[in-house]
């Protein structure tokens, strides 16, 4: 994801690594959200972990998979 946004090598890593470890930490902690609520917020997921909002047609690329393990989905925005 970070590639994608020119972000250089390193900081890639670095920033994928801060969002693996704290996928991690979600677990350990077991605290979870339902996934309609937690996947509503994949625009601003994106932006707070790239600092960067995804436009109209990424953010319809992301639904448009997220449906596919969630055919129900749909935002609760």
């Amino acid at each position: 994801m970070f590639l994608r946004y020119n972000y250089p090598d390193t900081e890639a890593l670095v920033r994928a690594r801060v969002i693996y470890f704290t996928q991690i930490g979600q677990y350990t902690l077991d605290t979870f959200d339902a996934p309609n609520i937690r996947f509503s917020y994949g625009a601003e997921y994106l932006y707070a972990f790239t600092g960067k909002m995804p436009d109209a047609r990424q953010i319809a690329e992301l639904y448009a998979k997220i449906k596919l393990f969630y055919p129900d989905f749909q935002p609760v925005k």
